[in-house]
């Protein structure tokens, strides 16, 4: 598997407008299960003490089934976790060490790793299900800047190489708004 691949990120400016992260997820998981075949989710506040916190498996290989495995996975998340969106889940192909899809903890962290075939069948299933053309991004579309400001905090800032990055769309609005 040496195909060329490419990071792609979430358009968080999106879910703080109130497009419900668990659509983005939904599809996001429906487009790429075919390259799925195993699974790792992880409780990172878990609403009840006790409770099994990870799960990890193969999933089913026909693909109605890892769809189902995929939304109940979901579920399980949403169900047992203590804030919404706040929970891991990551998705491998067939002999990857890396995984393809990683949802590390929250939705402005979530990040993409893929083929030209499967960026397509993403894209494809997010226009079908009426969801922004610029959901994702390529990842080496964020804008990144110096610390801006005059104060000394500022200044010390930037003496220290810290520097504020926008998405893309968030980057277009402020630059819209000047």
């Amino acid at each position: 598997m040496n195909e060329k691949r490419t990071t792609y990120l979430l358009e968080t400016t999106y879910i703080d407008e109130g497009l419900p992260l668990r659509q983005a997820l939904n599809v996001a998981c429906s487009a790429l299960a075919p390259w799925a075949e195993r699974y790792e989710a992880r409780l990172i506040a878990p609403r009840e003490r006790g409770i099994p916190t990870t799960r990890r498996a193969t999933l089913p290989s026909s693909l109605t089934d890892r769809r189902a495995r995929l939304t109940e996975i979901l579920d399980w998340l949403d169900t047992n976790s203590v804030v919404e969106g706040v929970f891991a889940l990551r998705l491998w192909e067939a002999d990857q060490q890396r995984p393809f899809f990683e949802y590390p903890d929250t939705h402005d962290a979530w990040a993409l790793w893929l083929t030209p075939e499967q960026w397509k069948a993403l894209h494809d299933a997010c226009q079908a299900a009426s969801l922004p053309d610029d959901l994702f991004f390529d990842a080496d579309a964020i804008v990144c800047v110096s610390a801006p400001g005059h104060s000394l905090l500022a200044r010390l800032a930037r003496r220290l190489g810290f520097r504020k990055c926008y998405t893309p769309r968030a980057w277009q609005r402020r630059h819209a708004s000047s």
